[in-house]
């Protein structure tokens, strides 16, 4: 007969979708412009502690993320590949952040729904792979229950110890589950890579302008750029998804990018900064540092947040998409001579 850890190995090897929880971004800090990431957000609560721990048996192994560090780092990997970094605040069960590099020249898409979890937020000594349920709770049985751990303790049970240390499916009930880092923004296994529920935070189901900004974000905002380094992050609250405090729902959505040239060189930045509810308005800003400014002054993020270090737009470069700007771009308006209005820094602009 087949055991079932062998059965249970034939399944997730099936599986491609990988994460990775460290202590820091060092393996995906490419996300990060000038693999820099974001500084100073000291806003993570602590990881939640079982009460109840009297009589329990081997309590320092087995209790769900024992000793873990909040926040928690996760690199996001498809396919062997990394697509983007994750700061995931253990105390709220929400991620504070997601870092990545946009797909411009890509056309969009939305593969799949929300169903990946991270068993390393369970246990560091788990494997790197994101997991559904089924399978999540099969790799938590036979890699701690069956070392010194019983399921006759409910507090060790698969599913209660996959519940303690991450949001879950029935947390989304009266939520819609808000990517952070977009699967429209990207294409392929890059798009399946943001498929995780610890890519998302309860959303307001009627807060429509974020998703219009995050399509002129995609259409708009990105012209003229060879790069577009983008975080996406929200502002906690003191509201929670239930009276047991489980998860957190955001104030608000806020996102900022820095869009650079084919030498990596900042030629715009901004930003934007949206209330989760359904009258939301999105408000959006013409630099990084105006959005940080707020966030800091407004949203009590600490005077040390950083979003992009040195993401500083040179003297007499236009910081807005301007029309005449988007004019300057060959594929709207090819003659050479409207390049001298705008400092465009493609190769085919031959400005006078």
């Amino acid at each position: 007969m087949v055991s079932v850890s062998l059965m249970c190995l034939g399944l997730l090897s099936l599986w491609v979708v990988r994460g990775e929880v460290a202590p820091n971004f060092d393996n995906c800090k490419e996300f990060f412009f000038r693999e820099m990431p974001v500084s100073g957000l000291n806003i993570a609560l602590p990881t939640p502690v079982e009460t109840n721990t009297q009589n329990l048996p081997n309590p320092e192994k087995c209790l769900s993320a024992y000793n873990a560090a909040s926040p928690a780092y996760i690199c996001q990997i498809y396919n062997n590949q990394y697509y983007f970094a994750t700061l995931y605040d253990r105390g709220r069960r929400i991620p504070l952040y997601s870092a990545y590099k946009m797909d411009i020249k890509g056309e969009p898409e939305r593969n799949g729904s929300v169903v990946n979890y991270e068993p390393q937020l369970v246990h560091p000594d788990l494997a790197k792979d994101q997991r559904k349920m089924k399978e999540c709770c099969i790799h938590i049985y036979n890699n701690i229950l069956m070392n010194d751990c019983t399921e006759s303790v409910p507090q060790y049970q698969p599913k209660y110890k996959l519940n303690w240390s991450q949001a879950v499916h029935d947390d989304f009930v009266s939520y819609d589950r808000g990517h952070l880092n977009p699967a429209g923004h990207h294409r392929r296994d890059a798009s399946k890579a943001t498929m995780t529920f610890t890519n998302v935070v309860p959303r307001n189901p009627k807060m429509n302008q974020w998703n219009q900004y995050e399509q002129k974000l995609k259409n708009v905002l990105s012209k003229g750029c060879s790069n577009m380094y983008v975080v996406t992050g929200v502002v906690p609250s003191n509201d929670w998804v239930d009276q047991n405090q489980r998860v957190n729902v955001p104030s608000h959505y806020w996102n900022a990018f820095c869009c650079t040239d084919n030498n990596n060189t900042p030629i715009r930045s901004g930003g934007a900064l949206c209330p989760n509810t359904a009258e939301g308005q999105v408000t959006e800003y013409n630099t990084v540092e105006d959005l940080q400014n707020k966030l800091i002054n407004e949203m009590s993020f600490g005077n040390h947040f950083k979003m992009f270090n040195h993401c500083q737009i040179s003297s007499g470069v236009n910081n807005h998409v301007s029309f005449f700007s988007l004019l300057c771009l060959p594929i709207l308006f090819p003659f050479p001579f409207l390049c001298c209005c705008a400092k465009c820094k493609k190769k085919n602009c031959n400005c006078m």
